[in-house]
């Protein structure tokens, strides 16, 4: 007996995920960081977060992503040195990727 499987790539292909993976990695951050974030701030990075999408390679960094675009990091370097730009960034922060998973 043969099976057919059928794959879909869900996230970007069938459901477009960006504005909710935006929400919760506000929220994650402002919980880890215990600071409350103004709407006009966060829509000042949402752009840069939205094109800095495909640098993420699991979900928690994008928490993280949230907090160096806060800082002011910019976009180019992220483009060039992503994984670098992370793990200095955890380093400065004093956080753990187990931190920022659970928070997200």
């Amino acid at each position: 007996m043969v099976s057919k499987v059928i794959a879909f790539d869900f996230d970007g292909v069938i459901c477009d995920g960006l504005a909710e993976y935006f929400h919760s990695s506000a929220i994650a951050y402002q919980q880890v960081t215990q600071t409350k974030l103004e709407q006009q701030v966060l829509e000042s990075i949402r752009p840069s977060f939205y094109e800095l999408r495909p640098v993420i390679e699991t979900g928690w960094e994008m928490v993280a992503l949230i907090w160096i675009l806060l800082q002011g990091q910019d976009p180019e370097s992220i483009w060039q040195d992503w994984q670098g730009v992370l793990k200095q960034g955890l380093l400065n922060w004093g956080v753990t990727q187990e931190e920022l998973v659970n928070a997200l």
